[in-house]
């Protein structure tokens, strides 16, 4: 059976993780933000609104992409399996992934997919 969680539960788990796998997350308890560099990779998670819970990764590789870099982080991103991140924007620069999805889809076993994700070799936080 999924354990629902509030949106303060849901940050509070993430933050768990986080740190058991050695990472410094920063918890904004009062805004419900979560932030924690990622092997280079700058992590957040938050509640953009009651009942929605989101995430994103930001990456800022120091240079302008061509568009030979869009298409293939367009690429991999398109064929990543399992689906964590659902939306692709690009900057000058970088590139921010992000889901946003009602707080009741969120479980311990997904939370656990997401943050496995940074860990994953050839996928999309990879490249």
């Amino acid at each position: 059976m999924r354990e629902n969680f509030t949106e303060l539960e849901l940050c509070e788990k993430i933050v768990s993780m986080l740190k058991a796998r050695g990472y410094c997350p920063e918890f904004d308890t009062e805004d419900l933000w979560v932030t924690c560099l990622v092997n280079g990779i700058k992590f957040a998670a938050h509640t953009p609104e009651d009942t929605l819970f989101g995430y994103s990764c930001e990456f800022h590789f120091g240079r302008k992409l061509s568009d030979e870099d869009k298409e293939s982080i367009v690429k991999v991103f398109d064929e990543q399996e399992p689906v964590i991140f659902e939306n692709l924007h690009f900057s000058e620069d970088g590139v921010l992934i992000t889901t946003i999805l009602p707080t009741e889809f969120f479980d311990e076993e997904f939370i656990e997919e997401v943050i496995s994700s940074f860990h994953q070799k050839n996928a999309l936080l990879e490249h």
